[in-house]
């Protein structure tokens, strides 16, 4: 296949095309025609050399990529021959603990494309397949080219603490009507009460979400102080950019509980009246709620129809 290579370290003057042979894929990975490949600074970085890094040689540079995929390997049965993607740059082992923490950086085998292992300027490139994302059919290749690496970045510094809050809402089903407050690592964060609250013990909710993350990557956040419904947030995982619209709802169990309730000992009572048409307070819960309820229900496409309302 063509391409672009460098045989020392130095400046573009050591870049040079060649012929070298196709990439050979293992069972977890695909191998991708490049149509784009973007620049970054890593490239120029890993070209002049970094110290007490070994970039083997003769190497390929190139880790924003998008193409077309040629090849899947046994292991892979998400994409196929002929999608338009593009790739996630960071490539880690899946399986140690900083993996399944879901913070693949810590990972000690973490390399990225371009970087220790060849990249996107060439013909072809080898990458595994779970870093394989959908191009949406809207961009052109040089566009989706230049994603990977600093969209993830932007766009998590949009997500504030407060549109956070009307997400958890939409996920409950929930009017919103109460206080609520989030706290990370001990800061708290929502709107102050100034019969409690000292000056500046409590820090404005515009905060975006990842400058308050904590490094164990988890915030609490409490709604309506009455019922207080607490509620355990942990980032499990930052993927890339892709054709979801977001926020999204992957995955959940058993139905929320109402507003107003009681909060957890309301909540019991509320589902044993609402199981027992003999309860004495059945008729009345069930007046209150207005219709049948299963503590077992949980409607994911009817959740993704508010969160659709959503304009993050």
């Amino acid at each position: 296949m063509k391409a672009v290579i460098f045989r020392q370290h130095g400046g573009p003057e050591v870049l040079e095309p060649a012929e070298v042979p196709d990439p050979k894929i293992r069972p977890h990975e695909v191998l991708v025609e490049v149509r784009a490949c973007a620049l970054n600074h890593l490239d120029v970085w890993v070209r002049g050399g970094l110290p007490g890094i070994n970039i083997p040689l003769p190497h390929i540079l190139g880790d924003d990529i998008a193409g077309v995929v040629r090849e899947v390997g046994a292991l892979v049965n998400w994409v196929k021959p002929g999608d338009e993607v593009m790739l996630h740059p960071g490539v880690s082992c899946g399986h140690c603990a900083a993996c399944l923490r879901g913070e693949d950086n810590f990972c000690p085998e973490y390399d990225i494309l371009g970087y220790r292992r060849d990249g996107g300027y060439a013909t072809l490139v080898a990458a595994p397949g779970t870093n394989v994302v959908p191009k949406p059919k809207t961009l052109s290749w040089e566009a989706a080219a230049a994603l990977p690496l600093v969209t993830l970045t932007a766009w998590h510094m949009l997500i504030t603490l407060a549109r956070l809050h009307l997400v958890i809402q939409a996920l409950f089903q929930w009017s919103g009507g109460h206080l609520h407050e989030f706290n990370a690592g001990g800061q708290r964060y929502g709107a102050a009460d100034p019969d409690y609250d000292a000056p500046g013990s409590v820090q404005s909710e515009r905060t975006k979400l990842m400058s308050a993350i904590t490094p164990s990557r988890t915030i609490e956040y409490v709604y309506d102080f009455g019922d207080y419904w607490q509620h355990r947030i942990k980032v499990e995982k930052v993927l890339s950019p892709s054709e979801l619209k977001l926020p999204v709802c992957i995955a959940g169990a058993n139905a929320a509980p109402p507003d107003d309730c009681g909060g957890v000992p309301g909540y019991e009572d509320f589902v044993q009246a609402m199981a027992n048409p003999k309860h004495p307070e059945h008729a009345q819960m069930k007046e209150w709620i207005g219709r049948e309820w299963d503590p077992a229900e949980f409607d994911i496409e009817h959740i993704n129809r508010w969160l659709a309302e959503f304009k993050l």
